[in-house]
């Protein structure tokens, strides 16, 4: 079968509330769906370079001015 179980979840929803309620929760569903990422540690990752420095085992000499 292999398919994402959303489209049972929402013909099943669909069939019992209708169409157009339907489509509103997946309007709201899919506009609130940034904030598990928002609310999460993600936003406190610093930049990639810092990390990669920071737990690198090799320090880079700075050049001569």
């Amino acid at each position: 079968m292999g398919r994402d179980p959303a489209w049972l979840t929402g013909g099943a929803l669909a069939s019992t509330i209708g169409l157009r309620p339907t489509l509103w929760v997946d309007a709201i569903g899919g506009s609130l769906s940034f904030l598990p990422l928002l609310l999460s540690p993600v936003r406190s990752i610093g930049p990639m370079e810092d990390g990669v420095r920071q737990h690198s085992p090799m320090t880079a000499e700075e050049p001569d001015a």
